[in-house]
């Protein structure tokens, strides 16, 4: 069984919430990577399966004597059509209904199969009513049938990377839905209707061809992980900030300049991902998301940051590497709980002295910052006791490299 990686961003969130220092950066790219999750991962993301009541014997034992009739009958005719997967296809088809007789599987898997359509059996067949997660991924769909409708029970829906243009009105009411993967397709536009879609929780829409930020998503009042990024996106609505149970934010790989100046407003935001746009400056706003613990800014056209941002008490994770950056704000001393930060890659001259008060810092690269000064004994002597991974290239002479060689790795 396969997700695609995006399914696995709320697992690597909490991966990353409990995890060290030295393995955050890992948890969160592996979830926006191009990495296939493990089998573990997959369980995890299944929990959006809910028990209910099993059907009766009766019209299951009706429903497998119809396995050999009708149901063959369908598969077979769509087989015909001669795609390499759909024989594969029907395998799974029939596992699935016959252990459903036993009510123990509730997903389907027909993910990797390079099918080009779906057999029309999903308003004939009764067992298929118990699905719950429907993984479609990584096939080669151009059109989804307005029969997925009667899947009523479902709660995770899989249809990452395929060749989508379109959704269908009707997936508007699979009103369970908790969990939506449409990452990887074609798609310009949402149907209106998906503001139906209040039980959403995730939703993955990366890879795709939005221009324009899909406003009707921001009726979703439970969503908690958006992911957006690599799209073409020239800007945010300010009704983004109405996504008030959002804790993810995936917006990396767009063609951002500004952000919303009220984006205090998505008060449970914990991980905001920023990276390779072309944001030139940061609202202050922005400091006074209360709970964020991960802020990604790399890859911007940034040249200066708020001096607010010491109001950012929570965060660990800092990454403003390959910016425009000639110094930093002596407030950004004051983030006690931050664990990394990456500057690399900027202009910076100096950093301020005080920058040996971050006594919670474990990682920070300074590499290609060829102004920046020879750092202090002072400076040299906190981040011996502290860092544990020192990347400064340009930033350490050799001689300050040997000096903290000891007890600093320097990755190449």
């Amino acid at each position: 069984m396969s997700l695609s990686p995006t399914t696995a961003i709320g697992t690597a969130f909490h991966q990353y919430l409990d995890s060290p220092c030295e393995s955050k950066n890992s948890a969160l790219q592996k979830a926006s990577s191009n990495e296939r999750p493990s089998s573990e991962d997959d369980n995890r993301v299944r929990n959006h399966a809910v028990p209910h009541a099993p059907l009766s014997s009766e019209t299951m034992d009706t429903s497998l004597r119809d396995l050999n009739s009708e149901l063959r009958g369908i598969l077979d005719e769509w087989i015909k059509q001669g795609e390499p997967g759909e024989e594969r296809a029907k395998s799974r088809i029939m596992g699935f209904l016959k252990s459903s007789r036993k009510a123990v599987e509730e997903m389907l898997d027909l993910s990797d199969l390079r099918l080009k359509s779906l057999p029309g059996l999903f308003h004939r067949e009764p067992l298929l009513s118990k699905l719950t997660d429907l993984i479609l991924d990584n096939n080669q769909l151009a059109v989804l049938p307005e029969a997925i409708c009667q899947l009523k029970n479902l709660r995770a829906l899989d249809l990452a990377r395929n060749q989508l243009t379109l959704l269908p009105e009707a997936i508007c009411q699979l009103k369970k839905l908790r969990a939506l993967d449409l990452a990887h397709n074609q798609l310009t536009l949402l149907p209106k209707g998906i503001l139906q879609l209040q039980n959403l929780e995730d939703l993955h829409l990366s890879g795709n061809r939005f221009s324009l930020f899909p406003e009707t998503i921001c009726q979703l009042k439970n969503v908690r992980i958006l992911d957006l990024c690599k799209n073409q996106l020239t800007a945010l609505p300010e009704t983004i900030c109405q996504l008030k149970s959002v804790q993810i934010l995936y917006l990396s790989n767009n063609k951002l300049t500004s952000l919303p100046k009220q984006i205090d407003r998505l008060e449970n935001l914990r991980v905001l991902v920023l990276s390779q746009n072309r944001l030139t400056l940061l609202p202050e706003r922005i400091c006074y998301l209360q709970h964020l613990k991960v802020l990604y800014l790399c890859h911007n056209k940034l040249t200066w940051l708020p001096e607010a941002i010491c109001q950012l008490e929570q965060l660990e994770d800092l990454d403003l590497c390959h910016n425009q950056l000639t110094s930093l704000p002596k407030t950004i001393c004051d983030l006690q709980q931050l664990e990394s930060l990456d500057l690399s890659n900027n202009r910076l001259t100096s950093l301020p002295e005080e920058i040996d008060k971050l006594n919670n810092l474990i990682k920070l690269d300074l590499r290609d910052n060829p102004k920046l000064e020879s750092l202090s004994n002072r400076h040299l002597t906190h981040l011996a006791e502290h860092c544990k991974v020192l990347s400064g290239r340009s930033g350490l002479s050799k001689g300050e490299r040997r000096q903290l060689q000891p007890v600093c790795n320097f990755p190449d």
